[in-house]
């Protein structure tokens, strides 16, 4: 999405840019082109800007999303490996019973 919303923004720019004249503004056949093209364009560039920001929003998803499962995968990792040093010395946890709690 990031792509084509910048891909969106530069073919409507570049377009801009060669219609403009010597004077620096922008030369149509007619008012009714000029409209037109006007309008397209503008729904083109809020079409492209929100494009970009639901890619940008995604990829930081994504990216959050991998972050956290390799913290859940170091912690479990982490685990395992205190209860098999536990296990290794003899020094079983205790199962708990609500009887115990008592």
């Amino acid at each position: 999405m990031v792509v084509i919303g910048l891909a969106i923004r530069y073919a409507i720019s570049r377009r801009k840019f060669y219609r403009r004249g010597i004077g620096g503004l922008e030369h149509f056949r007619s008012f009714e082109k000029g409209m037109i093209i006007t309008g397209v364009e503008k729904v083109l560039s809020l079409l492209a800007f929100l494009m970009l920001w639901g890619g940008v929003l995604m990829l930081g998803y994504y990216y959050s999303l991998k972050y956290f499962e390799k913290r859940e995968r170091e912690r479990k990792a982490k685990e395992t490996e205190v209860f098999n040093k536990g296990l290794k010395e003899g020094m079983l946890p205790l199962p708990h019973t609500s009887e115990q709690a008592a």
